[in-house]
């Protein structure tokens, strides 16, 4: 099944198949490396869109069918740069 979180159809799609939903994982992320206060706003709001409201959608999307089918759990993946900073994944606090 196709669901790609930043496409509003294919989330609807992927909700209305999946009857008999009880686990929705989320596992999807981006990485521009964007700095927040230097990079261009096009980038972060790629992340933005990716991790949060990407993943606010689809579980937004699946909630009712999850509720429905007499509840699931639902389990959000995160990368180890969530956690763990390293020198490509953090931001300077240089601008340039």
């Amino acid at each position: 099944m196709r669901l790609d979180l930043l496409d509003e159809e294919s989330i609807a799609d992927a909700a209305a198949t999946a009857e008999d939903v009880t686990l929705l994982v989320n596992n999807a992320g981006s990485a521009t490396h964007a700095r927040l206060l230097a990079d261009d706003l096009d980038k972060v709001r790629q992340d933005l869109e990716t991790h949060l409201f990407g993943t606010l959608r689809v579980i937004r999307a699946f909630a009712p069918r999850l509720a429905s089918n007499g509840g699931g759990a639902i389990v959000n993946v995160l990368s180890v740069l969530s956690w763990v900073a390293t020198p490509q994944g953090s931001m300077p606090l240089s601008l340039s």
